[in-house]
């Protein structure tokens, strides 16, 4: 058995409301003073003044979820090492139901970002793919045939544990189940996110998958994802453009969602941010096109923020009522 679960209760997840799976990772900070050259290298030298962590990838759309105070849990696979007991503290004391669990032949996904006069001087990454085991696949058997809410969350970060074989167990629960799955996805392997209710990548990402040139213009953007509409049988198209806004698309309409013009320090989890808002508000039963506008009003005002900053509740309500 290569897998450690401490006991935990499936059946508690019966309560939550949105369901998040995927890579989970820890953003480690170290914060210092740079003050002169190493003479043993033309490198800066960091006195190091503050050190913390928070939560990443999957783990920090969940936070934002629980920031919206919304009842969420989080499903995903962690290494046997210190960063995970980090990751669970971190996630117990956010009011998120813990889902993870432990596989001992793998390392927990870290990034250590070194920083001194607000600048990154460099980022240390710990990674290699974390397909999970056929245990771990089981696990999300009985995870999924215990979650009782109306909205799965796939939170992709091409690490490796959502597999074609992860994915193919999402896709039949929310099928046979009627619940929206909602995909922040990453990779060229797009067939298994097929029949999905929303997909949001970047522009980037739909650059990469599209056959065919495209350029971040409204009229390419519509083009490239209408491509992904028809190949991939995927209900609705959210392509997110950084300055340009968001474009969204499916069988009905093609339209396009404008940013806010705002000073940017740290796009580090904005889409985040964006996946979280568009799922918090469709399980309230607000429209998509509401959730878009709302997203963009958060992810707008995470970026001004040092580091991943998960969006409250109480600051969305402010920005919204503007």
């Amino acid at each position: 058995m290569s897998l450690i679960l401490f006991g935990k209760n499936i059946a508690v997840i019966e309560s939550m409301e949105i369901l998040v799976i995927g890579d989970i990772i820890i953003d480690n900070y170290i914060i210092g003073e740079c003050t002169r050259i190493s003479p043993e290298a033309p490198v800066p030298v960091i006195n190091v003044t503050k050190e913390y962590s928070t939560l990443g990838g999957a783990a920090n759309v969940a936070l934002n979820l629980a920031m919206l105070e919304c009842e969420c849990a989080i499903f995903g696979m962690l290494g046997n090492d210190e960063n995970a007991d980090k990751i669970k503290t971190m996630i117990s004391e956010n009011g998120i139901r813990d889902l993870t669990y432990i596989d001992i032949h793998h390392t927990t996904i870290s990034k250590t970002r070194v920083i001194s006069s607000n600048q990154q001087i460099v980022r240390v990454d710990r990674e290699k793919l974390m397909t999970p085991a056929q245990e771990g696949v089981n696990l999300i058997n009985s995870t999924l045939n215990s979650f009782a809410g109306s909205i799965l969350v796939v939170s992709d970060y091409a690490k490796g544990f959502i597999s074609e074989e992860v994915m193919r167990e999402v896709r039949f629960h929310c099928s046979k189940n009627s619940k929206k799955l909602i995909i922040d996805p990453k990779g060229k392997n797009w067939r298994k996110y097929e029949g999905a209710y929303l997909i949001k990548p970047n522009f980037k990402e739909l650059q990469e998958i599209v056959p065919f040139a495209i350029n971040n213009t409204d009229e390419d953007i519509v083009r490239g994802s209408k491509y992904i509409l028809d190949t991939f049988s995927i209900e609705n198209v959210l392509v997110t453009r950084s300055e340009k806004g968001m474009t969204l698309c499916n069988k009905e309409v093609a339209k396009h969602f404008p940013t806010h013009e705002v000073e940017v320090y740290d796009v580090s989890g904005a889409g985040d941010t964006v996946i979280a808002v568009i799922a918090d508000l469709l399980n309230q039963g607000q429209s998509l096109e509401n959730a878009i506008k709302q997203s963009i009003l958060a992810s707008s005002y995470v970026v001004t923020k040092k580091g991943t900053y998960p969006i409250h509740k109480q600051e969305l309500d402010r920005l919204s009522s503007k």
